[in-house]
């Protein structure tokens, strides 16, 4: 009797022997796309991902920049995968790299404008970033984190996270010529394996627009508080204005202005009066 496959059936009953048998025979882009339907299938994937990295030596290619000057390249080699959240973690390939920026309020931060997949040739020179990213240069010593975002088809947000260090004394081959100086030495690139897939031109437009609207929308919302607010306070002065005319008026018409003048020729009057009133009770 024939084994007959059931209905419902999919690659999802085999088991994750068989499908760790079919994924190794499959290129890395290829393993990305696998990645991106289950739960299963990127836990399967990943694991041949990373022998793919490693038999290829598949590298990170960062450019570093700040206001488009000082631009250096550096390459990070795949080293391992964190056993705590499964990603892959990249370090430097030479150890001796310093690159060297400036702090200063005229300054912009100085920025990751590119990084690409070396050894990948469905990817190669393909920039991962929508755009540039900043990083801090404030400290004089110490170990920076930098965890920020990229945005790809099927997942809203993918983080990654940079390690570097600064240091504020020249190496051996450099002399300091001004404040503000700092040496960054590019520790790991952390990230998951979402990060390295192809970027939809089409999601991303969709992406960029709703950051934009939710901005324009922030914006408008800013622009019609500020109106509403400058109006009340105009309703506000006219009214203090309108009680400040009437209070003005009652107290006029209560207590009338007095004319000294007047006041003098009432007086006369009065004497004018008891005088007369005098001669007369004299001659009688």
């Amino acid at each position: 009797m024939p084994f007959v496959l059931p209905s419902s059936s999919s690659l999802q009953i085999f088991p994750g022997e068989i499908l760790l048998m079919i994924f190794s025979e499959a290129d890395i882009q290829t393993l990305l796309s696998l990645s991106n339907v289950c739960k299963k299938f990127k836990r399967l994937a990943n694991v041949c991902l990373v022998d793919k990295f490693k038999e290829q030596n598949v590298s990170l290619s960062l450019t570093f920049g700040q206001e488009h000057k000082l631009r250096s390249n550096v390459t990070m080699v795949f080293h391992h995968v964190n056993e705590n959240n499964g990603n892959f973690v990249f370090q430097l390939k030479e150890e001796d790299i310093q690159l060297k920026y400036y702090h200063s309020p005229m300054l912009k931060s100085p920025k990751i404008y590119k990084i690409s997949l070396n050894n990948v040739i469905t990817q190669k020179d393909t920039n991962l970033l929508q755009k540039s990213i900043g990083f801090s240069v404030k400290s004089h010593e110490g170990t920076c984190q930098k965890i920020q975002y990229v945005y790809r088809a099927g997942h809203l947000k993918v983080p990654f996270k940079f390690n570097y260090s600064i240091i504020d004394i020249p190496p051996a081959n450099d002399t300091k010529s001004r404040g503000g100086e700092r040496w960054v030495t590019p520790l790991s690139f952390e990230c998951p394996s979402s990060f390295f897939y192809p970027n939809d031109a089409a999601v991303q437009r969709i992406f960029k627009s709703v950051i934009n609207y939710k901005l324009s929308t922030k914006k408008q919302q800013t622009v019609k508080n500020t109106i509403v607010s400058d109006t009340t306070i105009e309703q506000k002065q006219l009214q203090q204005r309108i009680s400040y005319s009437r209070e003005s008026q009652v107290s006029q018409i209560q207590e009338p202005i007095r004319n000294p003048e007047i006041d003098i020729i009432h007086e006369k009057k009065k004497l004018f009066m008891v005088s007369k009133r005098f001669n007369l009770g004299a001659r009688c």
